[in-house]
């Protein structure tokens, strides 16, 4: 919500929707390295391209933290 997305300095579009860092290359990640974002809190999407973007969070996210150790 408007809160967290101020307390954590997230970019976000004219229309409220959370930035991605690259909306190409990288729609999960956002300008905070380590926030993840998926569904959405993106931009509109059904269900079925909800559950998709999900299991491409939790992909760059299994790679974030195999890159942190």
């Amino acid at each position: 919500s408007k809160t967290w997305t101020q307390k954590l300095q997230l970019k976000k579009y004219a229309n409220g929707f959370i930035q991605p860092k690259d909306p190409h290359t990288a729609t999960n990640e956002t300008n905070v390295t380590g926030i993840f974002i998926a569904g959405s809190c993106s931009s509109p999407m059904n269900l079925t391209d909800t559950f998709t973007d999900a299991r491409s969070a939790t992909n760059a996210i299994k790679a974030f933290l195999e890159h942190q150790n």
